[in-house]
């Protein structure tokens, strides 16, 4: 699968889930794929968008929610 990001984005996140607590490598790519999944149900353009701030408001959104202990709450829905 491809997702329309530069690499500074990617980086973003990757370092974003790090700093989070995904210190397994493996892990953390797989996190990395399933926001960028996420994000790319939610935009019709092929290069993912996330305005200024946006990133970093988006990845807490993401991982409030992956974290809740009532796994039923319904993903978040990403506006791009």
């Amino acid at each position: 699968m491809k997702f329309g990001i530069n690499r500074g984005v990617y980086n973003t996140i990757d370092t974003w889930f790090y700093h989070n607590g995904v210190k397994n490598i493996i892990f953390r790519r797989k996190k990395v794929l399933e926001f960028l999944s996420l994000a790319r149900i939610h935009n019709e353009n092929p290069k993912l968008k996330f305005g200024k701030g946006g990133l970093i408001s988006k990845l807490n959104e993401f991982w409030t929610v992956e974290n809740t202990t009532d796994k039923r709450v319904s993903r978040i829905k990403i506006d791009l």
